[in-house]
């Protein structure tokens, strides 16, 4: 019993609204319910049925998309069957073909090609005066040895 007191005051304090709600059940089952309450209670057993379909459905996705992937792997890994005409280049005559492209072109491509090759790669030039080195980590353009 104190310790419903103590409950009580406790709650007196912490909250004083609440401590003024009436404690009486709201809703109330009418007197003898379940004593005229017949109830039909089925003695037969309940059949359980499995979904085995969802089952199925995940199972037949994970296979789809496992055969795109396997499709678009061997697609995109095919050999090209573009032909490659041999004889055009092989009689290709280089020297002339250079003198076509300017200097400035040349330049770009050697400073491009040493980008790719990395730090350190120095090109050797050859020209009708002698062969030139250049040297792409000093910057500087060809310069004689």
């Amino acid at each position: 019993m104190s310790n419903n007191k103590n409950i009580e005051q406790e709650l007196n304090e912490i909250a004083p609204l609440l401590n003024q709600i009436s404690k009486i059940p709201v809703q109330q089952v009418p007197a003898d319910y379940f004593k005229q309450f017949k109830a039909q209670v089925s003695t037969e057993q309940a059949v359980v049925k499995k979904i085995i379909w969802k089952k199925w459905v995940a199972y037949a996705a994970a296979a789809v998309f496992a055969g795109l992937m396997i499709h678009t792997g061997w697609r995109f890994n095919q050999p090209k069957n573009i032909p490659f005409d041999y004889d055009r280049y092989a009689n290709v005559d280089v020297a002339k073909e250079l003198n076509n492209i300017s200097d400035k072109e040349l330049q770009e491509y050697l400073n491009t090609s040493n980008t790719l090759l990395g730090a350190g790669s120095n090109i050797l030039i050859e020209e009708e005066t002698g062969y030139y080195e250049v040297d792409y980590n000093e910057k500087s353009t060809a310069n004689p040895k």
